[in-house]
């Protein structure tokens, strides 16, 4: 007999999609999973908050189409991030010696009650990422968390952080936005025992810098700031939000020795030289690249290249300026003629030369950043809880809402993270 609270509802409320736009997304009504029924080494979840990224709304759009092991099924609950409460848990197996970290996953035993906050890729355990184990990417190749009631497999979850456990619509903010900024701080950096330092230790002599103010720019701020980094720069197009910026680390770090510089990309289209006049012309060590390609005018990752520190590293996040660069290295002469008569000669020029130029006149690493494994993310979480790190979260939409909510993240409108309350927290 499973261990089971009092009393589950006998219908579950989910948002589902055929990636085909927001404005399509339908609020079905299914049986909720029999509590009594629950698979080996299975829990049933009553989600409370569900969080949501650029991610969710591309793969809702139709426009999430990186990976080939990723393949939607009808009809998908989308979003993968989530904090809930274990109602029900199904039988456990019979304990084994542990094995290796590539063998079977981890089988953590839950309560009922127990706070826990959902993992994306559920069988992404340890070490680098591999096709195999983003193809059961939550919310994506399989049903995600924008619904009521949802089964998880135990290790499929991870403990929330208790001074978050009182607050859902925070805690939900932490699994991907979270992780992938901690990963894109220090990679492969030994994982330390001690949750007050910042993996590989001191810090305090590096520069980062941040393009945007969305969930996991706004991560990485206060990481850095918690981690005592010498100096982070944020850019954005909204002055608005960079006085917020500002506001905030003031208000969570009052004694930081870190400095926080700020530039607004849209007064500033050259933000890389100005990037360079605030390093000594040395660049930053760790630049977290957001915006993709474009114009000649508005292209992010160029810019990166140009202002990364020599052997820095530039973390390739997101695209929200572009899939494309409009100005394609190519020998159309006419096209780069009219960027160079438009007065962003130096750009053309860029845009024009080969990759491998560009790496090696700066010596930098570009690397692609997927999420990270349950082990980093689980480190990152004792880092949260150890400073006691507060999530920022720009609007809280209903479950009802839910299209709104979606549509407000893809407008660009946020600051930090927005989060869809699912299930008001008893």
């Amino acid at each position: 007999m499973p261990a089971m609270v009092e009393f589950i509802p006998e219908t579950t409320r989910s948002w589902t999609t055929n990636l085909d736009g927001v404005p399509a997304l339908t609020l079905r009504t299914s049986p909720t999973p029999d509590p009594h029924s629950l698979p080996v080494d299975h829990v049933l979840v009553k989600i409370l908050s569900v969080s949501l990224n650029y991610k969710d709304a591309e793969i809702i759009n139709g426009l999430f189409k990186h990976h080939k092991s990723s393949v939607a099924p009808p009809n998908l609950i989308p979003c993968a991030d989530s904090v809930g409460v274990v109602v029900a848990v199904g039988p456990t197996s019979t304990p084994t010696t542990q094995a290796s970290s590539t063998s079977s996953p981890p089988k953590p035993k839950w309560s009922i009650n127990d706070r826990v906050i959902s993992v994306s890729y559920p069988l992404y355990l340890t070490g680098p990422a591999a096709p195999a184990l983003l193809a059961a990417g939550v919310g994506s190749a399989t049903n995600g968390v924008l619904t009521t009631y949802r089964v998880f497999p135990s290790h499929g979850l991870v403990a929330c952080p208790p001074s978050l456990t009182t607050q859902p619509h925070l805690a939900c903010c932490l699994p991907i936005a979270g992780t992938t900024a901690w990963m894109g701080l220090h990679w492969w950096r030994p994982i330390s025992s001690s949750p007050e330092l910042f993996v590989a230790g001191d810090r305090s002599s590096e520069s980062l810098l941040l393009q945007g103010t969305g969930g996991v720019s706004m991560f990485g701020l206060l990481f850095a700031f918690a981690a005592n980094f010498a100096h982070v720069i944020l850019t954005s197009g909204s002055d608005e939000k960079l006085a917020r910026a500002e506001e905030l680390v003031a208000t969570a770090f009052p004694k930081s020795a870190t400095k926080l510089s700020t530039i607004n990309y849209r007064s500033t289209p050259q933000w890389h030289k100005r990037v360079l006049e605030l390093t000594d012309n040395e660049g930053v060590d760790i630049i977290f690249e957001n915006g993709g390609g474009g114009s000649p005018s508005t292209n992010s990752t160029l810019r990166s290249f140009q202002c990364v520190k020599f052997g820095g590293i530039i973390n390739s996040i997101g695209y929200v300026g572009g899939k494309t660069d409009i100005l394609s290295p190519s020998s159309d002469s006419d096209t780069a003629k009219g960027a160079i008569d438009g007065g962003n000669d130096e750009i053309a020029q860029a845009m024009s030369t080969n990759i491998n130029v560009h790496a090696l006149a700066r010596n930098f690493t570009l690397k692609g950043l997927l999420n990270g494994p349950r082990d980093r993310m689980e480190e990152m979480l004792r880092f949260v809880e150890y400073h006691k790190i507060k999530p920022v979260v720009d609007k809280v939409f209903s479950f009802d809402d839910a299209r709104d909510a979606l549509q407000y993240l893809w407008d660009g409108k946020h600051f930090g993270k927005v989060v869809i309350e699912v299930s008001p927290d008893a």
